[in-house]
C-alpha cells in the first residue's frame, strides 16, 4: 500500500502547483491518519 501512496503522491505532486512542504505535511497526516485507523477498524470487526 505504501508504495501505492507514493506512486499517487507523485503523481499529484507533479500535477499540482503546491509548495511541497504544504504536500508533504498533507500527506503526512493523511498517512498517518490512514495508518492508525486501519488496525483499529481491524481490530473492532474481529471483535465483533
Amino acid at each position: 500500500m505504501s508504495a501505492e501512496c507514493t506512486c499517487i503522491s507523485e503523481l499529484m505532486f507533479t500535477s499540482q502547483l503546491e509548495p511541497s512542504a504544504v504536500r508533504f505535511k498533507r500527506h503526512r497526516v493523511i498517512h498517518l491518519v490512514t495508518e492508525s485507523w486501519i488496525p483499529l477498524l481491524a481490530t473492532i470487526h474481529l471483535c465483533l
